[in-house]
């Protein structure tokens, strides 16, 4: 997918001006390594105000057939993260209806 952000202000100082303040096109996508690898970069693009790169941040993912791990990382900022977790198809046998209720008492809920 493509973005494309274009953001225009009008000032009235004296006389009419138009301040551009955000112009940038922006790329994100999932490629698809292997049967259970993924990759997916987000963000990646160019800022034509700033006359810059805009840097991507990197998804990296593998389906472990009940389980899914994978790895986050931003090389601009400097960091990642790692996430291991049971796939939300797995526990589809559990139905727990959810219903979020206002009671008289006063309490809000969470």
């Amino acid at each position: 997918s493509h973005y494309l952000v274009f953001n225009a202000n009008k000032t009235f100082l004296g006389k009419d001006t138009l301040l551009i303040s955000t112009n940038s096109l922006s790329f994100s996508g999932s490629l698809k390594l292997s049967e259970k690898w993924m990759l997916t970069v987000g963000n990646i693009g160019y800022d034509f105000n700033s006359k810059s790169i805009t840097y991507p941040d990197f998804t990296f993912y593998r389906d472990l057939h009940c389980w899914e791990m994978g790895a986050n990382w931003q090389p601009e900022r400097g960091t990642y993260s790692f996430f291991i977790r049971v796939k939300p198809s797995t526990l589809g046998f559990l139905d727990v209806p959810y219903n979020r209720l206002v009671p008289n008492d006063g309490f809000r809920g969470f």
